[in-house]
C-alpha cells in the first residue's frame, strides 16, 4: 500500500476521536468524584489525536513520496491504526451507552482497574504513533511485526553503547537536582502563605503592637509573679482557665499584652504554643465566631514546622467548603491544643465578645484539654454568670500601687515637669493619683492629663485639690476642659465624640475627618475643611486614639463610650436630629448630582475622594429611625427622597460594597428603586406610611423587587405589617423569588412568621421548584428552618419519600452545620440505622460527617441493598471520608453484584437538586 492511501485510514480514526472526547466531556460537571479519571482520559485522548493528525501530515509530504515506502499489508502502522479504530468504538460505545440512561451523565462506567488499562493502551497507540513520525520510523513501521522486532533488537546493542555517557552527566544533574531543591523550597513557602492566609488574613498583632508600644514598662509585673499565673503557666493549677476578672479601667488589656508578651519569651520547647485576641466593643462584626477560631488557628499553625495534614487536605477540598469552615477549623484548634507541649490561649475583653455564649462553649471544650491553657480577662458579670461546673479560678484585677506610679512618673518625664515643679509636689502629685484610683488606672490617666493641662504650678496644685475620686467626675472634667477651648477646637471634638459615641461601626479616620467638613451653609465638600486625624485628638483631650496601623479612630475606652452615651442630651444638644441631618447632608451635596456611575473604577473613584459616602449610604436609616417623627427630620428626608440621584447613589454605593453582582448596582436598577423601597428597607414606619399616597406599593425595581421583598428580607415586621394591611402582594417575585422565599434566604424570622400567618404557604413551591425550606438552607440560616417547620414546612423525612425532597439530606450535601445541628437536636432524624443514615454519611462533607457521627450516628448502618457508608466511599475512592468512618469503627461489607452510584449525583452544588428515590433504585439495578 503507499503512504496516500495509508494517510487516508489513518486520517480516518480523527473524527471518532473528537467523538469520544466531546462525550467523556458531558461527564466533567456531572461526575466530581470520577473528574480525575475523565480528565486524564481526555488528555491522553487529545495526545493521539494531535500524534495522529502530525502522522498524516507526514505521510502526505513529498520526502515520504520520494522515500519510495511501501507498506506491507500486515505492517506494524497499519496494525496499529485498525487497532486504535478497534478501541475508539469500544469507548464510545461505553460512554454513549451510560449517558444515555435514566439518570443521564451521573454514572461513570469505568472501574478503577478498567480506567488504569484504557489509559495504558492509549498511552502504547501514542507511542507507536509517534515512532513513525519520522522518515525512518516510518519505514521501519511499514514492515512486519517480525521484522520490527529484528531491526530494534540490532538497535539496543548500540543503545548501550550510549549508557557510558551518563557518568559525564553526574555533575550537571546534580547542580540541577540542586535548582530544583531550590525552587521548591521557595514554592513550599509560597504554598504554606496561601493555606495559612486562606485560613485568615486578621491581623491579630496589630492591636498587640499598639498596647506594647503605649505600656509603661514593666506594667503588670505583679501579675506574673502571683502565685495563680505561674501555677497556671506550670500547668499547676487547679483549672486550666485563670480567669482575671476587674471593673472598667482597672487596666485588664494592658495586664494581657503583659502576659502574652511573658509568655512568649518563656516559651522553650518547640512543641509549645501560643496565640490570643483582643476583643473590641467597637468592632463586634469582626468578633464572629469564625473570625475568632480561624485567628487563633493561624496563629498556632505559623509557630509549627510543617502544616498537618488534615490541613492541608482541607485547603484541597476548600472548593466544596462554600465557605462555612467553622466546625473544621474548632476540630482542628482542638486537635493541636492537645500535642504534647502546652497551648497557651488568651482572651481578652471577652465582655466585649458579640456572641458570648458561643465563645463560652468553645472555652468550655478548650479548657477540658489537658495541655491547654487559657488566660481571660473580662469585668466581673462574665465570671458571675459562669456555671459552677465551668473549668476556671477566678483572680480580681486591680490597679496596682506600683504600676500607677510607674505611669505617673513616665508622663511627668515626657511632660518636662521637673522644669517648672520641684520634687516634693511631684510626689504629692503621684501619692494623690494613686490613693484616689480605686483599683482603676483609666481613672489616673485621666486625671494627670487634668492636672498638667493646667499653665502654672499653682493651678496645677488648685486643680489637684480639687480631684474627686470617681471615674465619672473625672469624665466631666475632661468635658468641661474641651467645652473651654477655642470655639473651632471645641466644636471640633464635641462633634468627633458625638460621631464616635454613637457609631455604628468603627470608623476609620478619613471618614470621621471627611464628616467633620461638612458645612450646612455649603451644598458641597469643600475640603480645605478637613481636620487632620492629630488635631482630632488634641482637642479630644485623650478621649479619642488612633490606630496608626488599621487608621481607626476610636475612644480610648469602653468606659468613656458607656459615659458619653449616658449623658449625651446634655453633652450633645438634639444629637440624634443632628446625626441624622449630617448623614441626609452629606447625601444631598452637589458632589453626588450626576447621581449612580456606570463603571466600576469610576465608582471606586468616588468612594476614594468621599470616604464617608459608603458609611452614610448603610447607616443613614438607623441615624433617621429614631428621630424620623421629628417635623425638621421629616423635612429633610422629604427633600431626599425627591432626590433621585441622591438615593439611587446610596443604593449602588451599598451593594457595591457589599461585592453583589454589577445587576444589583447597575444604574437601571438604582434609579428604578423608588423612596417607598428606600424607606421599606431601612424601616421608617413613619416614611413608609406617608410614601404609600404617592407610590405604587407593589412597584418593582428593574430587578423585579417590591417595597414589602425589602422590608421582610431586612426584618422589618412592623413595615411588612402596615404594607400587608394596605395591599401589598407578597407572592410578586422578583429575580429570586417572592417574599416568603427573600425573607427565608435572608434569615428574618418574625417576618417569616408575618407572612405565613397573613396566608403564605411554607410549603409553597416556586415555577423553579424552589421552596422557602430550601431558600433557607442558602445560607444556612437555621432557625428560619426551624421556625418554618414549626409552621408546617415539609423536611421531607418521610420513610419512602422522594430524596431530593429530603431537606435533611439536602442540608448535610451543601455544609449547613448550624441545620444539621438544629434537627438532630430537635430529634427529627433517627440515624441509628437504614437508609437515611447512609444517605447522609454518603452526601456530607467531612465536617458534617464528623459532627453525624459525635451525634450517634450509626456508621454501620446498611442500605436496602446491605451497604455501609464505607462501601460507598471505598468504591469511590474518597479515602479522606472512608478513613473517618474507619476510624469511627465502621465496617466496610461490601457486595460487588451492583454498579454503585457517585456520591456527587447526591452532594450536588448548592441550588442543583437531590435524585429521587426511584432514580437510586433504577442507578442500582442497572
Amino acid at each position: 500500500m503507499d503512504p496516500l492511501s495509508i494517510s487516508m485510514g489513518v486520517a480516518g480514526v480523527l473524527p471518532l476521536i473528537a467523538q469520544v472526547i466531546t462525550t467523556a466531556r458531558e461527564y466533567v460537571n456531572s461526575v466530581a468524584n470520577a473528574r480525575e479519571m475523565i480528565r486524564s482520559l481526555i488528555l491522553e485522548l487529545e495526545v493521539l489525536k494531535s500524534a495522529i493528525e502530525k502522522l498524516g501530515d507526514l505521510l502526505l509530504t513529498d520526502k515520504i513520496a520520494e522515500s519510495d515506502i511501501q507498506f506491507d499489508q500486515a505492517s506494524v502502522l497499519l496494525s496499529c491504526s485498525t487497532a486504535i479504530e478497534v478501541k475508539l468504538q469500544e469507548l464510545f460505545k461505553r460512554l454513549a451507552r451510560e449517558s444515555n440512561r435514566k439518570l443521564g451523565s451521573l454514572l461513570w462506567p469505568f472501574t478503577e482497574k478498567e480506567h488504569q488499562k484504557t489509559i495504558g493502551e492509549l498511552k502504547n497507540f501514542t507511542t507507536w504513533i509517534h515512532f513513525a513520525l519520522s522518515i525512518d520510523g516510518c519505514r521501519l513501521l511499514s514492515q512486519t511485526s517480525d521484522h520490527v522486532v529484528a531491526v530494534l533488537a540490532g538497535q539496543l546493542e548500540q543503545f548501550k553503547a550510549t549508557q557510558k555517557l551518563d557518568s559525564k552527566t553526574t555533575e550537571l544533574f546534580s547542580a540541577v537536582q540542586k535548582q530544583n531543591k531550590a525552587l521548591e523550597d521557595s514554592a513550599s513557602l509560597d504554598h504554606r502563605r496561601r493555606v495559612l492566609d486562606w485560613i485568615s488574613t486578621t491581623k491579630h498583632d496589630i492591636r498587640h503592637a499598639i498596647l506594647q508600644r503605649s505600656r509603661t514598662q514593666n506594667t503588670g509585673s505583679w501579675l506574673l509573679r502571683s502565685d495563680s499565673f505561674m501555677e497556671w503557666r506550670a500547668g499547676r493549677s487547679q483549672a486550666n482557665i485563670l480567669w482575671c476578672n476587674g471593673i472598667q479601667g482597672s487596666g485588664k488589656t494592658v495586664l494581657a499584652c503583659t502576659a502574652i508578651d511573658e509568655l512568649k519569651s518563656r516559651i522553650e520547647k518547640p512543641d509549645t504554643l501560643l496565640a490570643y485576641y483582643y476583643f473590641d466593643y467597637q468592632d463586634h462584626k469582626s468578633h464572629a465566631p469564625l473570625n475568632v477560631v480561624s485567628s487563633l488557628l493561624r496563629q498556632l499553625l505559623e509557630q509549627l514546622p510543617e502544616l498537618p495534614a488534615p490541613v492541608e487536605e482541607l485547603y484541597e477540598a476548600r472548593i466544596k467548603s462554600d465557605g462555612n469552615q467553622l466546625l473544621e477549623y474548632e476540630r482542628l484548634l482542638q486537635v493541636i491544643c492537645q500535642t504534647e507541649g502546652a497551648t497557651y490561649l488568651v482572651f481578652d475583653a471577652l465582655d466585649e465578645c458579640g456572641d458570648l455564649k458561643y465563645v463560652l462553649d468553645l472555652l468550655k471544650k478548650l479548657g477540658q484539654l489537658e495541655n491547654c491553657r487559657i488566660l481571660v480577662t473580662s469585668r466581673p458579670h462574665v465570671c458571675r454568670q459562669l456555671p459552677p461546673s465551668f473549668p476556671c479560678f477566678e483572680l480580681e484585677i486591680k490597679a496596682q500601687d506600683e504600676d500607677i506610679k510607674r505611669y505617673i512618673l513616665e508622663q511627668c518625664d515626657a511632660a518636662n515637669i521637673h522644669q517648672v515643679a520641684d520634687d516634693y509636689f511631684i510626689h504629692q502629685l503621684v501619692e494623690k493619683l494613686t490613693q484616689s484610683a480605686s483599683g482603676m488606672f483609666l481613672l489616673p490617666v485621666l486625671q494627670l492629663r487634668t492636672v498638667l493641662n493646667e499653665p502654672t504650678i499653682g493651678e496645677m496644685q488648685d486643680k489637684l485639690d480639687q480631684l474627686t475620686e470617681a471615674l465619672s467626675d473625672a469624665f466631666a472634667e475632661t468635658m468641661a476642659r474641651i467645652q473651654r477651648l477655642p470655639g473651632s477646637r471645641s466644636r471640633l471634638a464635641l462633634s468627633a465624640l458625638m460621631h464616635l459615641a454613637h457609631a455604628q461601626r468603627l470608623f476609620q479616620a478619613s471618614e470621621l475627618c471627611d464628616i467633620l467638613a461638612l458645612r450646612p451653609e455649603k451644598s458641597f465638600l469643600d475640603t480645605k475643611y478637613r481636620p487632620r486625624a492629630k488635631m482630632i485628638l488634641d482637642c479630644c483631650q485623650g478621649l479619642a486614639v488612633l490606630d496608626e496601623e488599621t487608621g481607626q479612630i476610636r475612644l480610648a475606652h469602653y468606659a468613656i463610650q458607656e459615659y458619653l452615651v449616658s449623658n449625651s442630651e446634655q453633652l450633645f444638644p438634639k444629637f440624634a436630629v443632628r446625626l441624622a441631618f449630617d448623614c441626609l447632608d452629606y447625601l444631598l451635596l452637589d458632589d453626588f448630582k450626576e447621581g449612580p456611575l456606570e463603571a466600576d473604577v469610576e465608582i471606586e473613584k468616588r468612594l476614594a475622594s468621599y470616604p464617608f459616602l459608603a458609611y452614610t449610604s448603610l447607616f443613614w436609616g438607623s441615624y433617621v429611625k429614631p428621630v424620623e417623627t421629628s417635623p425638621e427630620v421629616r423635612d429633610k428626608l422629604l427633600t431626599f427622597y425627591e432626590s433621585s440621584p441622591a438615593t439611587a447613589v446610596t443604593i449602588q454605593v451599598v451593594h457595591f460594597e457589599a461585592g453583589y453582582h454589577t445587576g444589583y448596582y447597575c444604574p437601571k436598577e438604582c434609579l428604578s428603586t423608588t423612596p417607598l423601597h428606600h424607606s421599606a428597607v431601612k424601616g421608617l414606619v413613619h416614611s413608609t406610611r406617608i410614601l404609600l399616597d404617592s407610590y405604587d406599593i407593589n412597584r418593582g425595581t428593574a430587578m423585579g423587587t417590591t417595597p414589602l421583598i425589602k422590608a421582610t428580607s431586612s426584618g422589618h415586621p412592623e413595615v411588612v405589617k402596615l404594607l400587608l394591611e394596605q395591599g401589598a402582594d407578597p407572592r410578586r417575585r422578583n429575580w429570586y423569588g417572592n417574599a416568603l422565599l427573600c425573607a427565608a434566604e435572608a434569615g428574618k424570622c418574625e417576618t417569616i412568621r408575618q407572612l405565613v400567618e397573613w396566608g403564605m404557604d411554607p410549603n409553597e413551591e416556586c415555577e423553579d421548584g424552589r421552596t422557602p425550606l430550601g431558600a433557607a438552607l442558602d445560607n444556612d440560616s437555621a432557625q428560619a428552618v426551624e421556625l418554618l417547620v414549626d409552621l408546617g414546612a415539609d423536611l421531607g423525612l418521610r420513610e419512602g419519600g422522594e430524596v431530593r425532597k429530603n431537606r435533611f439530606l439536602e442540608a448535610c450535601a451543601h455544609g449547613c452545620n448550624k441545620t444539621v445541628d438544629m434537627i438532630l437536636r430537635r430529634g427529627w432524624v433517627d440515624l441509628g440505622s437504614g437508609d437515611l443514615t447512609v444517605l447522609a454519611l454518603r452526601v456530607a462533607r467531612l465536617p458534617i460527617i464528623r459532627h453525624l457521627i459525635n451525634s450517634g450516628a450509626n456508621v454501620n448502618a446498611v442500605d436496602k441493598d446491605g451497604r455501609t457508608a464505607l462501601w460507598h466511599a471505598r468504591n469511590i475512592k474518597d479515602f479522606a471520608v472512608a478513613q473517618v468512618l474507619q476510624e469511627a469503627g465502621a465496617r466496610l461489607q461490601a457486595e460487588e453484584t451492583k454498579p454503585e452510584l457517585n456520591t456527587q449525583s447526591l452532594g450536588l452544588p448548592r441550588g442543583s437538586s437531590l435524585p429521587s428515590t426511584v432514580e437510586i433504585e433504577s442507578s442500582a439495578s442497572t
